[in-house]
């Protein structure tokens, strides 16, 4: 658990510790009604209920228990496994409940209306194992090892790796020397770096599955 993910939402992390325990309300996805839902409602939502919360996304679809939305899967075009038609950005259960069956019940409702082939996805293994997609029928690509995190003491959240790629090092740090690889103009400006926990990438084809609705 990082410490600014839970001073940002602590009782989301409360939840997600909760639901690994099994304490969490269970709702079967057969009770559930899928169908698509505005930005803002999955902006509102995600914010509450996914650690990284919201992110653009082309198709927005909701799951819910009478009037309650109670999950939301969010997917668009892919970032960077360009063989694939599709990539899954968000897949959250509101906070204090388990849907089993709602992903894959999401994910039904997303092949119908998208005509996808394949799908990729994500897991950050910093909070998840991945069973979720092994369980629905999508293949192991790779795992990629862990990534740096930068951080410092003059604020308290940490920063994506991203944000510090060489090319943009010498316009958002006040010093910078030539002669100093990029990690030490880094810590010369006072920043350090904490390593997360990976990530593995995991494929859907849907000539190989039989899923529906």
């Amino acid at each position: 658990i990082y410490e600014d993910d839970y001073f940002r939402n602590p009782e989301l992390i409360k939840s997600m510790i909760k639901s690994r325990l099994g304490l969490s309300t269970t709702i079967f996805a057969r009770k559930t009604v899928v169908k698509e839902i505005s930005v803002q409602e999955a902006r509102s939502f995600l914010t509450e209920n996914h650690i990284q919360g919201y992110a653009n996304a082309k198709y927005k679809i909701g799951l819910y228990n009478g009037d309650c939305l109670v999950a939301v899967l969010t997917s668009g075009n892919p970032r960077f496994e360009k063989h694939s038609d599709l990539e899954i950005l968000r897949w959250s259960v509101k906070q204090g409940m388990s849907i089993p069956g709602g992903f894959s019940k999401c994910l039904a409702y997303l092949l119908n209306v998208s005509n996808a082939k394949i799908i990729v996805s994500y897991c950050d293994l910093s909070y998840s194992s991945g069973n979720l997609y092994e369980k629905t029928g999508f293949t192991l690509v790779k795992v990629n090892g862990p990534a740096p995190w930068y951080f410092s003491s003059k604020e308290p959240w940490k920063h994506n790796r991203l944000q510090f790629r060489k090319s943009r090092l010498k316009k958002i740090l006040p010093k910078y020397n030539e002669l100093l690889s990029d990690w030490e103009n880094i810590q010369l400006n006072g920043w350090n770096r904490i390593w997360d926990c990976g990530t593995s990438v995991y494929k859907f084809t849907k000539e190989n599955n039989d899923i529906t609705v």
